[in-house]
């Protein structure tokens, strides 16, 4: 699989992932989340694939649905995300990513806000 450097990217060009059942986050958790990021900016970026074209850009999301939310509440045009080639991930497997994803994205959440949000800022 290969990523690409971390790259700004428009939240209107990032989908869901159609292979995972949207997640049922606290509404009061996801406004705590989009006010911290209000301040601080995000300081770890989205898991995203390229799905899209060279004319029309189009990116689904992998990992990091809570966050995506949060920073649409908070009204961020652009996230930092990682992005996988088109392709890289075949459709068929996308559906097993989330489940163990799911597992450690919030122990990986809290220790990047911890540890290294002094290392990585979003400039606007």
């Amino acid at each position: 699989m290969h990523m690409t450097e971390v790259k700004m990217i428009e939240t209107a060009a990032i989908c869901p992932n159609p292979y995972e059942s949207p997640r049922k986050f606290s509404p009061a958790e996801v406004r705590s989340l989009a006010a911290e990021l209000r301040q601080k900016g995000m300081s770890s970026p989205l898991l995203i694939q390229n799905v899209g074209t060279h004319d029309a850009p189009l990116y689904q999301l992998i990992c990091g649905e809570k966050r995506f939310r949060a920073a649409l509440m908070a009204d961020m045009l652009k996230v930092p995300c990682a992005v996988i080639e088109k392709n890289a991930i075949p459709d068929e497997t996308l559906h097993d990513i989330p489940l163990p994803r799911n597992c450690f994205e919030e122990a990986i959440f809290v220790l990047q806000q911890n540890h290294l949000s002094t290392c990585f800022r979003t400039v606007p």
